[in-house]
């Protein structure tokens, strides 16, 4: 994706300006071919945008959300099994875990967004409303929310994480995600970082989650650093904050 942003460089110097990023976005964006001479490269390059509020009946959510002043996530892998299930560990994380998210190509796991639980508040359909007004941005209700409640009720809560900013870190620690500075004419994008070599992760792992249970906040930010070093060496500045995409008319075919 392109939009703009803040990152970090390896020197802490702060940038601002259009940058490049993965992530997830369900809403509409606008579309252009890449040149992808590389396996992992990416081959199109998506700018997002909102539309003005629609139904929210029948869309995917986005979850993590990394635009706006925190990131938010809320919902996706916390419990197992339907339509009840039962709830999994990241129905319960505390402040200063660690969310890696990403994905397995050829068994390898590339990361698009480091998360660093800040707070968190638990919630659930009968609740929701209430308890989240205030908390979040507007995009957030439209984009992650709406969906997630469109659907019929079965009983379940959820626990919305807010992330850490370099503003208000947990022990040091910030959520980021791995970008580029976009110039003015970008004809291709970047491969994300390969983090496949530490032995807390688990490459293979294609869909769903896995976990590794740390010592203390200590080893926690160890992790981090660890995270941190690796996205800086493999060419990737620290994004902290992408804008919140624009409400506009989608363009005509």
């Amino acid at each position: 994706m392109r939009t703009a942003g803040i990152s970090l460089d390896a020197a802490g110097e702060v940038h601002t300006g259009d940058i490049l990023l993965w992530g997830e976005w369900e809403p509409p964006s606008t579309v252009e071919v890449l040149e992808a001479p590389g396996t992992d490269d990416p081959r199109y390059l998506h700018r997002p945008f909102l539309e003005s509020p629609t139904e929210s009946a029948g869309q995917q959510n986005t979850d993590p959300f990394v635009f706006g002043d925190e990131f938010l996530y809320t919902g996706c892998q916390q419990w197992k099994g339907k339509p009840r299930g039962n709830p999994v560990q990241l129905r319960y994380l505390l402040p200063g875990s660690i969310i890696l998210f990403g994905s397995c190509a050829r068994d390898r796991f590339l990361l698009d967004t480091v998360f660093v639980v800040r707070d968190f508040i638990d919630h659930d359909r009968d609740d929701y409303l209430d308890v989240l007004r205030g908390a979040v941005p507007d995009a957030y209700w439209t984009v992650t929310l709406g969906p997630w409640y469109a659907g019929p009720a079965d009983g379940r809560s959820f626990r919305l994480y807010r992330g850490a900013t370099p503003a208000d870190p947990v022990n040091d620690m910030f959520s980021f995600f791995p970008c580029r500075q976009a110039d003015s004419a970008t004809t291709r994008g970047f491969s994300r970082p390969d983090l496949s070599a530490p032995s807390w992760i688990n490459p293979r792992l294609r869909q769903g989650w896995g976990a590794t249970k740390l010592g203390d906040v200590a080893h926690a930010a160890d992790i981090w650093h660890s995270v941190r070093q690796a996205v800086l060496t493999q060419g990737c500045e620290l994004g902290v904050r992408a804008a919140i995409p624009p409400v506009q008319t989608p363009p005509r075919p």
